[in-house]
């Protein structure tokens, strides 16, 4: 799914294929498509990862990995207790990449962040799950 020239993966946990394939096969079809892209991010939420936190680390670096090999800039959306869930509170491998943190509190502001991840500040902040816009479609409400 495309918002805002923004990229989001939805890795398939229940799927035969490897992450890192999946990701390879989504960047191919952008890239056939000519989808125009800054960034892949990777969701990492608690319904795509089922596993002990060191195999969802492991897929996680895949994912991004492949995307460092294809040259594709890659960044993580999730939120503090998704994240603490899935990978462990203390895992801080990845804090380098941008990070699109959501916590649905209505503010567009980044007032709320508490640290986690090895991140200290988000890179955008969705403070909505959906809103309509132009012609009833719906969106995201980011900030900033």
């Amino acid at each position: 799914r495309i918002l805002r020239g923004r990229c989001v993966h939805y890795p398939l946990s229940e799927a035969s294929l490897r992450f890192k394939v999946q990701v390879n096969n989504t960047l191919n079809a952008l890239l056939e498509a000519g989808a125009d892209f800054g960034t892949l991010w990777l969701e990492v939420k608690i319904e795509h990862y089922h596993w002990f936190p060191s195999t969802n680390r492991q897929l996680i670096m895949d994912v991004v990995e492949q995307c460092n090999a294809l040259g594709v800039k890659v960044g993580i959306y999730t939120s503090k207790y998704d994240w603490e869930t899935i990978v462990g509170p203390s895992w801080t491998e990845v804090s380098s990449l941008p990070l699109w943190w959501f916590l649905y509190n209505g503010q567009s502001n980044f007032n709320n962040f508490i640290p986690f991840g090895g991140w200290n500040k988000p890179t955008i902040h969705q403070y909505s799950a959906s809103v309509n816009g132009a012609c009833s479609v719906g969106q995201h409400e980011l900030a900033p």
